[in-house]
């Protein structure tokens, strides 16, 4: 029996949203260009038969696959009776055009097609394919077991049945969607982008790291944005960030030092090295020294901060970015937001996300702003926003 969900790709996010599906009880197929690389995924992944064979899909084809089985199968829900596709190769256009035309071989007329993409338009992607109107963004969030949220970005010409489909199969997983507008960032990576950049700037100001992140967790975040990064992958970051800065030019001066990393080829946790070190998945307590060289290669004029202004420039850019979203249509509502803030980022402080910033005030966000107006795009409020919180104040 072949599985109901063909992931395409076997990277280290394609692999993540494997394991969340077995997880829940849902076999998979795996399949890449890349025989080896399947080879090592299916050895990562241990749910499977060690011996599981990765096979060709035809003599023609360019793509190998393997199929894995959870140890505990799903009970209690009916099997998926569709056929779903999840597709998660590198962020470029016409490799993931090439990648659909050629999975679409081998699935039957009405299945569903969908990309992880977390920069790409996906308007774009299905413009030149003829499953078009079968084709979805479906962007987890990484790490993907521990977040219970996914973004669906709707296509403007796909079917109805495929968006509803799409909602059914993430109730599955046990996830949330944030059915969003197919803008630059959606809504998770937009709001994420000026966030980290804010982190990587203060640390180039004389910030010390472990700062950034006491105050990070204290609003309410997981981890370290510095280590976010990492988890992320730089390259991943990177194309993400490019995103934001082209679309956004004016609210951001993007930081050197993630280019600089994937020069030096700190790539990230999972490569062992990036903005920390790590052994066996453990990071290191402070930034690798090598890092820190790069750090003050690029530093700045030191800008003194309190624990409180930490906290306000990593805070205050993603209250900014959900006001513009709100007002651009991306998502509906403000509790969408705040789904995307804990399912799609972990925030886990109390209140939930946009009450904190009522708790906080108007008058704390207007005289941050005030302040950092000048070191930081990021921290520029537009005029109907300074407007309308003036009135509150």
């Amino acid at each position: 029996m072949t599985p109901s969900v063909h992931l395409l790709g076997a990277g280290v996010v394609s692999r993540a949203i494997a394991k969340d599906h077995l997880n829940h009880g849902l076999a998979v197929r795996l399949l890449d260009i890349d025989a080896g690389g399947l080879l090592a995924c299916r050895d990562a992944l241990a749910y499977c038969d060690a011996d599981a064979p990765v096979q060709k899909m035809e003599p023609t084809s360019s793509l190998h696959y393997f199929d894995a089985w959870p140890k505990v199968p799903l009970s209690g829900v009916s099997l998926p009776d569709y056929r779903l596709v999840i597709e998660s190769v590198p962020e470029e256009i016409g490799l993931k055009q090439r990648a659909f035309e050629e999975i679409a071989r081998y699935q039957t007329c009405d299945a569903i097609y969908t990309t992880n993409t977390s920069t790409l338009s996906v308007n774009k992607i299905a413009a030149d394919l003829d499953i078009y109107r079968r084709l979805c963004g479906l962007h987890f969030f990484m790490p993907v077991i521990n977040r219970p949220a996914v973004e669906l970005i709707v296509t403007q010409d796909v079917d109805q049945d495929v968006v509803a489909t799409l909602h059914q199969h993430a109730s599955m997983l046990g996830k949330d969607v944030i059915e969003v507008e197919d803008r630059p960032g959606f809504l998770v990576n937009r709001m994420l982008s000026p966030y980290l950049n804010e982190a990587l700037d203060m640390l180039c100001q004389g910030v010390p790291s472990d700062r950034i992140e006491n105050a990070a967790m204290k609003y309410g975040m997981p981890m370290s944005p510095l280590e976010l990064i990492d988890t992320i992958g730089a390259k991943t970051m990177w194309q993400a960030g490019r995103v934001y800065w082209q679309a956004f030019p004016d609210r951001v001066n993007p930081n050197p030092l993630v280019p600089r990393m994937l020069k030096v080829k700190r790539l990230g946790r999972d490569w062992g090295s990036g903005i920390f070190d790590y052994e066996s998945g453990v990071r290191s307590e402070s930034v690798s020294d090598e890092m820190q060289r790069l750090v003050e290669r690029y530093a700045v004029d030191s800008v003194p901060h309190t624990d409180d202004q930490v906290q306000a420039r990593l805070a205050i850019p993603m209250f900014i970015e959900a006001e513009l979203a709100m007002r651009e249509e991306v998502v509906e509502s403000f509790e969408e937001i705040n789904i995307a803030m804990e399912g799609g980022l972990g925030y886990k402080s109390k209140p939930i996300w946009t009450d904190w910033f009522e708790s906080r005030g108007s008058s704390w966000i207007l005289s941050s702003c005030d302040e950092f107006g000048d070191v930081s795009p990021a921290m520029r409020l537009p005029d109907w926003l300074r407007d309308r919180l003036s009135r509150t104040a």
